[in-house]
């Protein structure tokens, strides 16, 4: 996302931790009405935190402008009640708004993913995978993250794994699967 930027100084590149909007997802769930632009505009200004009046012009006039690269982190992470809303804002951005492009994180098993390719598909969504680590990279990452954390050598390591690695087998079913995310193996 950020490669947009440095390719184009003139777009906003704008992130948004739904984790951090619950209760603005919370607010427009209880309203019940339609998702309209403006609903969406001032949803994405608070979690741009965009404070004054300048910063609100110069949003709107980059979004009329075709200067805005949205990014949505986390919404496989939100409650199930508010990913329709989600979906919905952006459908709204994709016909409403000019937005240059929209990013989205969504986990692989999440059912919202099937919904979100079915919803845009008109808009010619690309998706992208990330593929689970396999043990030997989630090894490689565990040992370059305790290396900084911790002073241990290769023979300590190799046995600690072992041992760590064991104990997780038998305590949760498909480790292998868990493990394979990243975020996870921290």
């Amino acid at each position: 996302v950020q490669a947009q930027k440095t390719q184009n100084p003139k777009l906003w590149v704008i992130k948004i931790e739904l984790n951090n909007m619950l209760s603005e997802l919370n607010l427009i769930e209880m309203s019940g009405q339609n998702i309209k632009l403006e609903t969406v505009i001032e949803f994405l200004h608070y979690g741009a935190n965009h404070q004054d009046i300048l910063e609100k012009m110069i949003f709107k006039h980059q979004l009329k402008n075709g200067n805005i690269v949205l990014y949505l982190d986390g919404i496989s992470e939100i409650c199930s009640s508010y990913k329709p809303i989600v979906v919905e804002m952006i459908k709204v951005l994709a016909n409403k708004a000019k937005i240059r492009k929209i990013w989205i994180s969504v986990r692989s098993y999440d059912s919202i993913l099937k919904i979100m390719k079915n919803s845009f598909e008109k808009f010619c969504l690309k998706h992208y995978n990330v593929e689970p680590f396999a043990e030997t990279d989630q090894k490689q990452c565990l040992k370059k993250f305790w290396k900084k954390s911790i002073e241990i050598n290769e023979q300590s390591f190799e046995i600690f794994y072992k041992e760590l690695f064991g104990l997780l087998k038998n305590k949760i079913d498909h480790i292998e699967k868990f493990l394979g995310i990243a975020l996870h193996t921290m």
